[in-house]
């Protein structure tokens, strides 16, 4: 009896169209579980960074990579390096941006850029506009937007030239369910944009409301 798998076998429905998976290569770090980590993907086949999720209990005993520290893989697993973070604990959001450098946005407003080259690292604030702490952030190639505390969206078009201005106030009284946005190149007003789901409502907020 022949063992050989079905030609179809490792096709897979989705509505109307069929999809397989290719294994390229096998990840060359240990095995983790990166349920217990925050991670940051950069784009085309760029680093990965991998953060402890400091709000999940965690199993007692030994673990890999369960220190205090950002720690830098390549693409296919390998080790690069980490990052010795002060204040882990308080990272809000962070992403790799369009330069390959790990941008790092803390609760209390202080942005943080990581390069991979060794260079000290670049800090800025997002201004008194964060000062009630920031709660969540999104990412775009060379910019930021920061949700603060009471609900308000603050934005850096370029951290290179960092410029926090505020976006439009929807008054939200309560977290979003969720929220994205919409990079300004894709954006007929060239500014970003957000959008919010709210109670049964999504709002698009932008810079002049």
């Amino acid at each position: 009896m022949s063992s050989s798998i079905h030609p179809t076998a490792e096709w897979h429905a989705m509505q109307d169209v069929f999809y397989r998976k290719h294994r390229i290569y096998q990840m060359q770090w240990a095995e983790l579980d990166l349920a217990r980590f925050r991670v940051a993907a950069s784009s085309f086949g760029g680093p990965i960074a991998l953060l402890r999720d400091d709000r999940l209990l965690l199993e007692a005993g030994p673990a890999p990579l369960l220190d205090s520290a950002i720690h830098v893989f390549s693409a296919s697993g390998q080790t690069i390096g980490k990052i010795e973070y002060d204040g882990l604990q308080h990272i809000a959001g962070f992403s790799w941006n369009s330069r390959e450098q790990l941008v790092c946005v803390q609760e209390d407003g202080t942005v943080r850029i990581f390069s991979l080259s060794g260079q000290d690292p670049t800090s800025f604030s997002l201004g008194p506009d964060a000062s009630t702490s920031i709660l969540d952030c999104r990412f775009w190639d060379q910019g930021l937007v920061a949700m603060t505390g009471d609900f308000r969206f603050i934005y850096v078009n370029d951290i290179g030239e960092p410029k926090p201005k505020v976006l439009a106030d929807a008054h939200i009284t309560e977290h979003p369910h969720s929220w994205a946005i919409v990079p300004p190149h894709l954006t007929l007003s060239h500014h970003v944009e957000v959008l919010a789901s709210v109670g049964a409502t999504v709002l698009s907020i932008d810079a002049v409301g």
